[in-house]
């Protein structure tokens, strides 16, 4: 297929001849062995902007000292990985991060500073890596209420939510809008990120996208839509070949893999000769022609049912502190560090952050979030200087 062809999605018609459905009741979600089986789709090269950011109006307004970005501290010495570029933005709150995803003070090495524990939390990413085996730079929250942490984290850990959907064999396959995908690799602009299936089917999908195309907002995917008069076909064997039209001239687009256990849905209002047009909706969205001695066809009017994935959402977390800790929120940013010394930061209190004061030590107070969506990494603590959050030793 021409690489010069533009990303299409399918036609209203042919949408609803691919609702979801499946006879199992296996999660769409998983892990598992997956066959792999898909050709990059286009993507348009276009790369989200980021303006500079600027002091909190609240900071201005009580005439604090502005913090310099922690951007500006770092050491540019360092070799940074090649990737998707300085442009390439990914931002969102996140409601279900990967539990104990760990940020370092360094792209590769150093020391951990802080964790995700699951909980609902912004995030943005930047200096995506070219592999996936690297890391990426990872922000915990974005503006006010927040510990906002500045570190790397694994770059297949992100995670990344599709905006819209993502062309994987352009015409022919997609990946869905809002769903969970990981990153796999990374070009000036673009990202590719594959979807991962263990039922109905059993394989891996992967798509190119440009990066405002991808969130870790996650969004609800838009429900299936069906042809009055369309037909429900299953696949009749293990694997089933596709192609991009009836004729003769055909070309073969994918072979789908069918999971053990599992039935996979097709609808269809089309048929030519031997050759029937089927389409399936599901986390990801196929199109094709596929010989009908591959297929068995439903009795009309006969649904098999379809379990949506879950969407996972940690619901808030308690933390058991011995005696009464202090709680304070903070009127204008502090920077937070890894030791109770002066040192590299490693993240800052944002505005307006609902504080939890531990213990004080030697001038430095312990915090943590309220939220506690971040932690300090295991036996570690974040340290503020104490006088700047107008603290002294408990009496």
């Amino acid at each position: 297929m021409s690489s010069e062809r533009q990303p299409t999605e399918p036609s209203r018609r042919t949408r609803w001849l691919a609702p979801s459905a499946l006879l199992v009741t296996a999660a769409l979600w998983g892990s598992g062995a997956l066959a792999q089986s898909t050709t990059p789709g286009d993507a348009q090269d276009h790369a989200a902007q980021s303006p500079a950011p600027t002091p909190n109006d609240a900071q201005r307004r009580s005439g604090a000292p502005s913090l310099t970005p922690l951007d500006t501290q770092t050491d540019d010495s360092a070799e940074k990985p090649k990737g998707a570029g300085p442009t390439c933005i990914i931002r969102g709150d996140s409601t279900a991060p990967p539990k104990d995803l760990t940020l370092y003070d360094a792209a590769s090495g150093g020391a951990a500073i802080a964790k995700l524990t699951g909980l609902k939390t912004p995030l943005e990413a930047s200096e995506l890596p070219e592999t996936a085996s690297a890391r990426a730079r990872l922000k915990t929250g974005t503006g006010q209420g927040h510990f906002r942490m500045e570190g790397y984290a694994a770059a297949t850990e992100l995670p990344l939510v599709t905006s819209q959907m993502l062309p994987v064999i352009t015409g022919h396959v997609w990946i869905g809008a809002a769903e969970r995908v990981t990153l796999d690799a990374s070009r000036p602009g673009q990202v590719r990120v594959s979807k991962r299936l263990t039922a109905p089917l059993s394989q891996t999908f992967k798509a190119w996208a440009p990066c405002a195309q991808l969130s870790f907002t996650q969004g609800t995917p838009p429900g299936p839509s069906i042809d009055g008069d369309a037909r429900g076909y299953r696949m009749a064997k293990d694997t089933l070949e596709l192609y991009d039209e009836a004729g003769q001239k055909r070309s073969h687009v994918i072979t789908l893999q069918r999971a053990p256990g599992a039935e996979v849905l097709f609808w269809s209002t089309k048929r030519q000769g031997n050759m029937v047009q089927v389409g399936y909706q599901g986390a990801v969205l196929i199109e094709g022609w596929a010989n009908a001695n591959a297929l068995k066809a439903l009795p009309r009017g006969e649904l098999m049912d379809e379990a949506a994935p879950p969407r996972l959402e940690v619901a808030g977390g308690k933390l058991r502190i011995e005696g009464e800790p202090r709680e304070l929120r903070t009127t204008r940013e502090h920077y937070i560090y890894r030791e109770a010394k002066q040192g590299t930061p490693i993240g800052r209190i944002e505005v307006n952050t609902d504080t939890i004061v531990l213990d004080i030590v030697a001038g430095w107070a312990s915090v943590l979030p309220k939220s506690l969506a971040v932690m300090p990494p295991d036996g570690g603590h974040f340290w503020v200087k104490a006088e700047d959050l107008n603290l002294g030793p408990k009496p």
